[in-house]
């Protein structure tokens, strides 16, 4: 899905696969923030790191199209692929990474608060 950057918001959560650096260069050069935004709970066929998955550890369908569960209690097997995708965005410009919801967020870094 396309990203607006004409809306007048301080941040950017968007597809960190599916969005390049141009997208992330737009709003940061206006001093606004991005977050790229990657599923770890499913794995993507529509997504280029969906091959790495290991066959053991693909579950069924999850109501997506094009997505599978994916079997998060095998870590030792997922840890790599996980690795690789959190990392995926930041040669695009983002530098941090969290995990809520199942989803990996890799963000700029926002200013500390305090002081």
């Amino acid at each position: 899905m396309p990203v607006d950057t004409s809306v007048d918001v301080l941040v950017y959560d968007i597809d960190g696969f599916e969005n390049g650096a141009d997208v992330v260069r737009e709003p940061r050069r206006e001093g606004r923030r991005v977050i790229c935004c990657i599923n770890v709970g499913a794995a993507e066929s529509f997504h280029p790191d969906y091959r790495l998955f290991p066959r053991e550890v693909v579950g069924k369908g999850n109501g997506w199209e094009g997505e599978r569960w994916l079997d998060i209690r095998r870590i030792d097997v997922l840890g790599h692929v996980m690795a690789r995708a959190s990392t995926c965005a930041a040669p695009k410009g983002s530098t941090r990474a969290s995990r809520p919801g199942g989803r990996v967020r890799l963000r700029h870094r926002l200013p500390a608060h305090g002081g």
